[in-house]
């Protein structure tokens, strides 16, 4: 596998985000101690996290909450259900699985850097910039004129991160048209 290169936003993290003395870039919740998050819960609740394992769950996940997330589909099974640590690590599988050197992949732009360079170190990508002139709104034609033959993934991400974008409903209708037409 080709090696991806350095993560930018993560070096720039590393340097700054406790050392700057305003930081405006965090995109996570304003932190807390355990026992402040506590103290919101219910004496039931308090006493089931203090019960609570800390070691390390079946690889797939933990199977009462691959069972919990199986029961919120009619048809699914928590046999089917794989989880992760978080969103970049799925992401990560995902690709690997559906792209390979010969496939074509289209990613929005600006994103998150993984969003790009994790597909990048696949096989070839094109980036379709949101639009900033008209509320970073996404160009379904420009999509549609990117897609290839070998085009096997079409990345988004909405709430869009950074923008905080919100995709509107006909665009994302158009979106999902669109990746039906041509199997995407």
């Amino acid at each position: 596998m080709t090696a991806l290169p350095d993560f930018k936003l993560e070096q720039h993290f590393s340097r700054w985000e406790f050392a700057a003395r305003y930081n405006l870039a965090a995109s996570d919740a304003q932190s807390m101690s355990l026992r402040d998050l506590l103290d919101l819960a219910a004496p039931a609740e308090q006493e089931a996290f203090d019960r609570s394992w800390l070691g390390y769950t079946e690889t797939f996940g933990a199977p009462d909450l691959r069972e919990a997330i199986a029961a919120t589909y009619e048809k699914q099974q928590a046999g089917n259900i794989l989880c992760f640590a978080g969103a970049e690590e799925g992401l990560f599988a995902a690709m690997q699985v559906l792209l390979d050197r010969d496939s074509h992949a289209i990613v929005v732009t600006p994103n998150y850097q993984s969003a790009e360079t994790v597909p990048l170190s696949l096989c070839a990508v094109t980036g379709i910039p949101l639009d900033p002139e008209c509320g970073w709104r996404l160009d379904i034609d420009r999509v549609a004129a990117a897609i290839r033959s070998n085009t096997k993934l079409i990345s988004i991400n909405f709430p869009h991160n950074p923008t905080g974008k919100v995709l509107e409903q006909d665009r994302f209708d158009a979106l999902i048209a669109l990746c039906r037409k041509y199997g995407i």
